[in-house]
């Protein structure tokens, strides 16, 4: 639980990381409450944004996924700015892992909510 309280300034620690590589291999994990959902979210964008700067592509490509799914069908509408910063992470991150023919469905989703 300490590791979704981190702020964006701090780094990730290394306890986040395998709290959110568990979080990944739970596939069919559900958290009801939507503010620990967007927390998570927002942690998994941030390990993502991480995984880019180190370079590691597909880890990066797994996190934004992950913090997608947590946005759940009321993400735009509960925290804007944070799916907009997923779904932009999320081509990117198609891009970096040869992946272009993914991109249209996040940025359609991106202009569909602008």
């Amino acid at each position: 639980k300490k590791a979704i309280h981190t702020t964006q300034a701090e780094p990730l620690s290394l306890v986040a990381f395998i709290a959110l590589e568990q979080i990944i291999m739970a596939k069919d994990m559900t958290v009801p409450d939507p503010k620990v959902r967007m927390s998570l979210a927002l942690l998994f964008l941030r390990a993502g944004k991480h995984s880019i700067q180190v370079a590691a592509f597909p880890s990066a490509l797994s996190y934004f996924e992950r913090g997608l799914s947590f946005l759940g069908e009321d993400g735009w509408e509960r925290n804007h700015e944070l799916s907009l910063r997923l779904h932009e992470s999320m081509c990117h991150a198609c891009y970096l892992n040869a992946l272009p023919d993914r991109v249209p469905a996040y940025t359609d989703m991106v202009i569909s909510h602008a």
